[in-house]
């Protein structure tokens, strides 16, 4: 058995602190496993896999954020037999395509459908899979019957392992994930020992494979170049591994809350405080507070923002506070002087947040060790956030450690490497940005100022520029849009057959 568990680590698993649970009935639950503040969850170990093929649980894998080690066809449909005849539909394509018998393999989903599935040896950027994949359904002419085909795994949308039951179905004769015969009707009909046996067997194929036929030679060149600088900085690694700790690292990276800030924090809400003044007790430093950063993002100078909160404060109900008034009007100073000093401002929540296949593999080749590429990911996920026009932006130490999950003491280590690695660069240190608070009868410091100094080069050619925030929310990928977009309707009718003309307009 534990040849088995290998497998489908080798074939399968690329990150194992993210992955689906199925528990009888169909429900799904997602597991993250962070090694700090992370409350009964587990990393997928091996005595999970076991309890998938003992059938009590059913287990679903993820891609990663940027890469994959599979691809599969999900083929979904509510009538068995349409199921069949798009399955041979698209291993039909698959051999067109150039892919041989045992380049692909067959699996019953537990239900009315099946898993097509294609393991890459030396893995494989997601949205390059998922051209091929599109490539396949578009050629297959797969449009136009109740259901569907999808694309699996996204790192958003996960896919069960076979040997498994589907929990949904557990009842039915059907519901076992077992190996299917392409020439034999699609039959499910191994027993346990076949389909283990089948399953030790399967073979992987090369990413160059899957390149050569979406016409992408220069990925081949780009990724070939990246495996000879991995194995220039660090001869004991290769690029496979190099992509997997950057897989497993990214996963550790927590949202700071000011990522998604409440509504309180948003620039209308803010508005509606000025306007409406305080409604409950307790509120009424952090209200202050809020204006104060409202007043400086509307581009108010010091002494006009001091005048305006005063005057507002001076309109408040007694109600909602009991400081004496001449003390709130101290604290009003404070605050004004603490926000402009401090360069506070609000920060409005940047909707498409974009992580270039170009910036990860940066990581990848510039930082040699898991924690290295933890800690520059969640820098430049701040940095994309927060920074001026010039890439400058402040972090606080204690944000990088809530970000990573790591120690300060790890996470100055870890920065001043980055520095000699040239990762990143540090514009001002807190140390050399002192400043004497008179009110507060000491000096305070502002943290540090950083920018992000990868040796980014993105392509020429913006096709081979992937951004990944564009490709989760299905933006990218959403092929009815983009035909709609670049064409007119009679051109469509022109250029498709009727069946892919009426799933673009049905």
């Amino acid at each position: 058995m534990k040849k088995i568990i290998d497998k489908f680590y080798d074939l399968y698993v690329l990150n194992t602190n993210k992955y689906l649970i199925q528990k009888q009935g169909g429900e799904y639950s997602t597991i993250t496993y962070r090694k700090k503040n992370t409350v009964g969850a587990r990393p997928l170990l091996p005595y999970i896999i076991q309890q998938h093929l003992d059938q009590t649980k059913t287990v679903g894998i993820f891609a990663g954020s940027y890469y994959t080690k599979f691809i599969c066809f999900d083929v979904d449909f509510k009538d068995k037999e349409t199921a069949k005849w798009i399955t041979y539909k698209i291993t039909n394509t698959l051999r067109e395509l150039g892919l041989k018998i045992g380049d692909y393999h067959i699996s019953n989903s537990g239900g009315k459908g099946y898993h097509i599935e294609i393991f890459i040896e030396d893995l494989i950027p997601v949205p390059t899979a998922k051209r091929f994949f599109n490539l396949v359904i578009n050629k297959a002419e797969v449009f136009g019957f109740d259901g569907e085909v999808e694309f699996r795994p996204t790192n958003t949308q996960g896919v069960k392992l076979p040997l498994g039951l589907n929990q949904k179905h557990y009842k039915k004769k059907d519901s076992y994930c077992g190996f299917c015969d392409e020439f034999h009707g699609l039959c499910n009909d191994k027993s346990e020992e076949e389909n283990f046996e089948y399953f030790l067997n399967i073979k992987k194929i090369q990413r160059k494979v899957i390149n050569l036929i979406v016409n992408n030679n220069k990925e081949n060149i780009k990724l070939d170049n990246m495996e000879k600088k991995v194995k220039e900085q660090k001869p004991s690694t290769t690029l496979k591994k190099e992509i997997q700790d950057t897989e497993e690292a990214i996963t550790q990276h927590k949202e700071l809350p000011i990522y998604n800030p409440t509504e309180i924090f948003t620039v209308e809400q803010i508005g509606k405080i000025y306007d409406n003044g305080l409604t409950r007790a307790g509120t009424r430093h952090n209200a202050c507070l809020n204006l104060a950063k409202l007043f400086k993002y509307h581009g108010l100078e010091k002494d006009e923002s001091e005048g305006l909160l005063v005057e507002w404060f001076k309109k408040q109900d007694k109600k909602y506070y009991s400081t004496p008034i001449d003390e709130a009007i101290k604290d009003i100073k404070e605050i004004i002087e603490y926000v402009f000093t401090h360069d506070c401002s609000l920060v409005p929540r940047k909707k498409n947040l974009d992580v270039s296949f170009n910036e990860i593999n940066q990581i990848i080749l510039q930082c040699p060790e898991k924690n290295q590429k933890l800690l520059v990911y969640s820098m430049l996920i701040h940095s994309k956030r927060f920074a001026n026009n010039d890439g400058v932006f402040y972090m606080t130490l204690t944000q990088m450690e809530e970000v990573t999950g790591l120690t300060r003491m790890t996470v100055n280590k870890i920065n001043k490497k980055l520095e000699k690695l040239g990762v990143i660069e540090v514009i001002e240190r807190n140390g050399d940005n002192f400043i004497y608070d008179e009110t507060l009868g000491r000096p305070i410091s502002k943290p540090n100022k950083y920018k992000i100094t990868l040796n980014i080069e993105e392509e020429k050619d913006n096709s081979e520029v992937k951004y990944i925030s564009d490709y989760n929310n299905d933006r990218v990928v959403d092929f009815k849009e983009c035909v709609k977009n670049y064409y007119t309707k009679e051109d469509i009718k022109g250029l498709l057959p009727r069946r892919q003309y009426e799933y673009i307009y049905q």
